[in-house]
């Protein structure tokens, strides 16, 4: 019956949409990404059915505050998924080392001839022995 199929369907629906929006965030322009943080700012936590859900708006909001340069921001969410206990969503830690990996080099990017590169490379390298130290992560659940 498609009852059968909706949940499994739905849930791995969330890791598909987060590498669009990944992949579309890109290129989108600082009015859609506001839109979007606007939209996921409003999402309280006591909206979400579960600590896996704060932590996936948190990923994303993260994500889209590097695309607009807010650095601050991101990093402070990304620690903080760190920080949590991802409950199903274990692959969440690590994309926010991924993401704090991919952010010492935007961010060091930015900054142009000021970077000490050898630093910042050498935190994003930190940043992924981190991520493959991590225990694999179940994605029956997705």
């Amino acid at each position: 019956t498609p009852c059968e199929h909706s949940f499994p369907t739905r849930r791995s629906s969330d890791l598909t949409e987060i590498g669009y929006l990944w992949n579309a965030n890109a290129s989108a322009s600082q009015t859609s990404l506001l839109a979007q943080q606007s939209e996921l700012l409003a999402l309280q936590d006591s909206a979400l059915d579960s600590t896996g859900e704060i932590l996936i708006r948190d990923l994303l909001l993260s994500q889209i505050a590097r695309y607009l340069s807010d650095f601050a921001l991101a990093r402070t969410l990304l620690e903080s998924i760190l920080a949590q206990k991802a409950g199903e969503e274990t692959w969440t830690g690590s994309y926010a080392l991924f993401e704090l990996a991919v952010l010492e080099c935007v961010e060091g990017d930015r900054d142009g001839d000021n970077t000490d590169w050898e630093k910042r490379l050498d935190r994003a390298d930190k940043y992924v022995d981190r991520l493959f130290a991590r225990p694999t992560y179940d994605m029956r659940n997705r």
